[in-house]
């Protein structure tokens, strides 16, 4: 395109088709990673920090190996609760920071939740029910007072409620069927 003499270029368009071209790019993408973390072909990995509280209701809890213990978590005192395997019916948590949060459900659908090396520091720990089939010891583990499930016989927790206290939740393997994760407004 040729000028007249002193015609000023145009200043401040936008050439759509670039930024379409552009912006399409970069959405296919973000669109197949989410097409592939949603199928199982690659791992996430979640964290959230320790000064974010978040609730974890489960319905039931089945489980073999625990241990629960006092410790610290990011200066907070705390209850570690450790399960060598566990099986948890209609796991649902929440998380919010802010006033944005997200809501976190799994093993509805008459599969249950399998987790091992669960591991779950909170500072406060509710259940309608607990029932420990091969008994309990109550005392000194590893130098702390706790308690502790006797080897590998089973126990069950039924309503546990774990409301703005969980500091931390790991688990070495976790399979979450039926996982659905809604963001929201706390």
């Amino acid at each position: 395109m040729v000028r007249a003499t002193g015609e000023q270029p145009q200043r401040g368009r936008t050439s759509w088709r670039r930024f379409a071209v552009a912006s399409s790019a970069g959405m296919v993408g973000v669109i197949g990673l989410y097409v592939l973390t949603a199928t199982g072909a690659i791992a996430v990995s979640i964290t959230i920090p320790s000064n974010v509280p978040y609730t974890v209701n489960v319905k039931h809890l089945a489980g073999s190996n625990m241990v629960m213990k006092p410790t610290t978590v990011a200066g907070h005192q705390a209850m570690e609760m450790v399960i060598g395997h566990a099986q948890i019916t209609s796991l649902d948590q929440q998380i919010c920071a802010g006033h944005i949060g997200v809501k976190i459900r799994a093993g509805d659908g008459g599969t249950p939740v399998d987790a091992t090396g669960l591991v779950i520091d909170s500072t406060d720990l509710k259940a309608s029910s607990a029932n420990f089939g091969g008994g309990i010891s109550i005392g000194v583990i590893d130098g702390q007072i706790g308690m502790q499930s006797e080897g590998a016989q089973p126990f069950t927790i039924d309503s546990l409620q774990q409301t703005n206290s969980v500091l931390f939740t790991k688990g070495a393997s976790m399979t979450l069927p039926g996982l659905s994760m809604v963001p929201g407004i706390c």
